[in-house]
């Protein structure tokens, strides 16, 4: 039997999910990952329905390993919210690790009208 000396490109992010890529990740921060995936998903899962406990688990998404796409969401129900001053500084911190957010960049051109004139229901990644 053949041995992989790497991890095939076209399937390394699903692998690295489980196990990483290149060996084990003693710090521990493979888990932290998968943690902070799990958190999020179950955040988008209601996010429309129970606002509070999404944000709950966004934060804590955020906590265990941040992420540009934790942080527009957040931003995003905040926002819904009217609490403009979180969701300008959670647009921010996600396009410092994603400077070509288009749901980043579209939710800051959104805070930037006011909060009448906003269209907070169609973001660009569910335009069609």
């Amino acid at each position: 039997m053949r041995r992989l000396k790497s991890c095939n490109p076209v399937i390394g992010c699903l692998l690295s999910l489980l196990a990483g890529c290149g060996g084990s990740q003693p710090d521990g921060s493979q888990f932290q990952h998968d943690e902070a995936a799990k958190l999020f998903l179950q955040a988008m899962q209601i996010r429309e329905t129970d606002q509070a406990r999404s944000l709950e688990l966004l934060n804590q998404s955020i906590e265990a390993r941040p992420s540009h796409n934790a942080y527009y969401h957040r931003a995003w129900i905040f926002a819904l919210r009217g609490e403009d001053q979180k969701a300008s500084a959670d647009v921010e911190a996600g396009l410092k690790l994603e400077p070509e957010s288009k749901d980043l960049k579209w939710l800051e051109a959104e805070l930037r009208k006011p909060p009448q004139e906003r269209k907070l229901d169609k973001p660009p990644t569910t335009v069609k």
